[in-house]
């Protein structure tokens, strides 16, 4: 599977994004962003007053780098 992408997503590393930004930055489907999050590839974290998955700039730039 090729990236339609060639450079790395612009992030702030110490944002928080949620799961449909996430996917989008890295330019996956859903199915395979759950794959890899499954895998342990990508780390969230969980809001406790909302109960939804967030995840880190540097986590979505990590997967980016490991993947590609």
């Amino acid at each position: 599977m090729s990236n339609p992408y060639t450079t790395r997503p612009n992030v702030d590393p110490d944002g928080w994004y949620n799961t449909i930004q996430a996917i989008q930055l890295l330019g996956i489907s859903r199915s395979t962003f759950w794959r890899k999050r499954q895998a342990g590839l990508i780390k969230g974290h969980v809001r406790k007053f909302d109960n939804r998955v967030w995840f880190r700039g540097r986590e979505i730039i990590r997967l980016y780098d490991a993947t590609y």
